[in-house]
């Protein structure tokens, strides 16, 4: 049975060629890809007797589904969309960026769902797509089970409202965030003494635990190289002669219904990927081969291996590497590539946010038995840092058997050259340029803060307009300086979904205590606008925001009725978090927990008829256990 299941996971990470389908929406990471099969085996298990599995037509049917979580977390994990977030909050990137976005991608995954069915079966060893979509529905059934778990709750009506009051209120306002960076530019820089000293006072401060968010305690990082070998380099060297095309379009008339000249080009496509896929697996053995050259006499220490001191200059270069590809293209498959791209992050520290950026390794995947492990997460996972024997890298060593692999099947091989643990910098040198510029900024949130009720009083006499009026003097109409006002925006009581420079908890408590003083029955338009100006500072944005309240708008009784689910999940999720006592009973630990999961080898066999029968009082509960039995 864990056999099975393993090859069920493996196929719905193949479906899509993601590499991961699977492990990204059960977001399924486990250590080893056994403890994988597991989880998957147990999550599985749970799911058809809890009876929310469905036919294969209900797997077949989820498609769309897929595609859209999938596309979602693209859009969410893209540069363009993190970005927009953190200055606009994450509300407003879901109305700009993901709603724009979604409609393309999610049809885009949706075709190259059905596109890779027969990969995905091939993967999880199926005789038929019937049994990939019974695997699909399995995991339908797993998402329906977590999700009937995290809407079990049912708190009150009474409470609901009373509670639903304080989190579901808005306030609906014109503002604008003023930066302190705004200020910086007056300011002389700053003197060694001062460097040194607020250096000293947040080395070992996590940002987060900071009042201003400052703080130089550094995450796992690493410097590292890489050598990718892209698809569309090997797809430019080659050409599909003609006879070919015409052969496999009489061979394969079940599949190419149409005449030749309509289905020519769908024929050329597909002996393209089979020549490039294969052109991709010669690549991967010049590498191996190359880099075996110098690993194959080194002694070992379990997975990993005992290096030489001299061994850097022993190692083979990624230049060496790379030409053994294009020579043994050329020479086995006669084509003529140019060489693959190099690139080197060797002067500065790559953190898991730095590495997810990187082409390659954004959404590219390493195989690790039958798991797929997202590339950032796999690079960090080098011996000197968090060791992995199912993953055996390295610092020093190329991670030649452990390719990045994208969902075009382009092959990207890492070399980790340094790797550091969670620490403070090495020295001030590492980070001088942050620290300079935090202490300008600290002056500058100084000088904004002593002058705020000023910008306040200009609001309440001119307006907003006049504030940005006096903040814009001199700069020009395109200049990115410029500081726009923020019109019609309708703020909640969720930090998480309200722009930057209220994402702080005081600040939305300061701004809705002064909400709470505008009367929600009255038309905004009969209180004078001096009495709806406020102005707030923003300590962990170094920020600070003055804005025009136009309506405050209370939980209404009808709003209550269209929220109520929303409502309960979200009141349910604050209780929980806020009583830390926040358990998922569907983590591998768990599960082995609840089902008196035991690994029953020899060793065990052999204790269990050593030990006397110990004497049992059955009850019911008993007997449905063996009714029933986990394992």
């Amino acid at each position: 049975e864990l056999f099975d299941a393993a090859n069920e996971l493996r196929a719905l990470n193949a479906l899509g060629g993601t590499g991961g389908t699977a492990d990204a929406l059960l977001n399924h990471e486990q250590a080893t890809s056994s403890d994988a099969d597991l989880h998957w085996y147990l999550l599985s298990k749970e799911a058809e007797a809890g009876g929310f599995v469905g036919s294969d037509e209900d797997g077949r049917g989820y498609y769309l589904s897929i595609a859209e979580q999938i596309a979602v977390l693209v859009i969410r994990s893209s540069r363009e969309y993190q970005q927009f977030a953190q200055q606009a909050g994450q509300q407003f990137a879901d109305q700009f960026i993901l709603a724009r976005q979604l409609p393309e991608l999610r049809e885009q995954f949706f075709n190259r769902l059905q596109q890779t069915e027969t990969n995905a079966a091939d993967a999880g060893r199926f005789t038929s797509i019937e049994e990939l979509h019974r695997a699909v529905a399995k995991m339908r059934g797993i998402q329906r089970m977590r999700q009937a778990y995290v809407n079990i709750a049912r708190p009150s009506d009474r409470r609901l409202r009373a509670e639903g009051s304080e989190v579901f209120r808005g306030l609906e306002t014109d503002y604008l965030a003023i930066p302190a960076s705004r200020f910086i530019g007056d300011k002389a820089e700053p003197t060694e003494a001062e460097i040194i000293e607020h250096f000293e006072a947040r080395a070992d401060t996590n940002p987060a635990d900071d009042e201003f968010g400052i703080g130089y305690l550094q995450p796992q990082r690493v410097k590292l190289e890489w050598i990718r070998i892209d698809r569309q380099t090997l797809l430019d060297a080659i050409a599909i002669p003609i006879v070919e095309i015409s052969k496999r379009w009489q061979l394969e008339r079940d599949v190419f219904v149409g005449e030749f000249e309509e289905e020519r080009e769908q024929v050329r496509a597909v002996l393209e990927d089979e020549r490039v896929a294969a052109l991709l697996e010669v690549a991967e053995r010049a590498v191996k081969g190359e880099a075996g050259k110098s690993t194959r006499e080194l002694a070992r220490d379990g997975a990993y291996l005992e290096l030489p001191a001299d061994w850097a200059s022993q190692r083979p270069t990624l230049e060496q590497i790379a030409q053994a590809v294009v020579d043994r293209l050329r020479e086995r498959e006669e084509v003529e590539i140019a060489m693959p791209a190099i690139e080197r992050r060797d002067a500065e520290w790559q953190n898991v946010l730095d590495l997810q950026q990187l082409e390659g390794f954004a959404l590219g995947t390493v195989r690790v038995g039958s798991q797929n492990v997202r590339a950032a997460g796999a690079v960090l996972q080098v011996r000197e840092l968090n060791p992995n024997p199912n993953l055996p890298i390295q610092v020093g060593v190329l991670a030649a058997e452990h390719p990045i692999v994208a969902a075009d099947g382009a092959l990207t091989f890492y070399r980790v050259l340094d790797a550091r643990d969670v620490s403070a910098p090495d020295s001030i040198e590492e980070v001088r340029e942050e620290v300079v510029e935090n202490i300008k900024t600290l002056r500058a949130y100084e000088r904004l803060s002593n002058e705020l009720p000023g910008y306040l009083d200009v609001a309440k006499a001119g307006g907003l307009e006049a504030v940005a009026e006096s903040l814009n003097a001199g700069l020009a109409d395109d200049s990115e300086d410029r500081i726009p006002i923020q019109s019609d925006a309708t703020l909640s009581t969720n930090p998480q979904g309200v722009p930057a420079v209220f994402a702080d908890r005081g600040v939305l408590d300061e701004l809705f205590a002064f909400a709470e003083t505008i009367d929600p029955t009255i038309e905004p338009e009969t209180i004078p606008a001096s009495d709806r100006t406020y102005a707030l500072l923003s300590p962990r944005q170094l920020s600070a925001v003055v804005g025009l309240a136009d309506r405050y708008v209370p939980l209404t009784i009808d709003d209550f009725r269209v929220l109520y689910g929303q409502a309960r999940r979200v009141l349910t999720d604050v209780e929980i978090a806020e009583a830390e006592a926040r358990d998922d009973p569907f983590t591998l630990e768990r599960m082995i927990e609840r089902h008196g999961w035991t690994p029953l080898g020899r060793d065990a066999e052999d204790q269990a008829a050593a030990e006397p029968a110990a004497e049992t009082i059955e009850t019911e509960d008993d007997d449905a256990d063996r009714a029933n039995p986990a394992s």
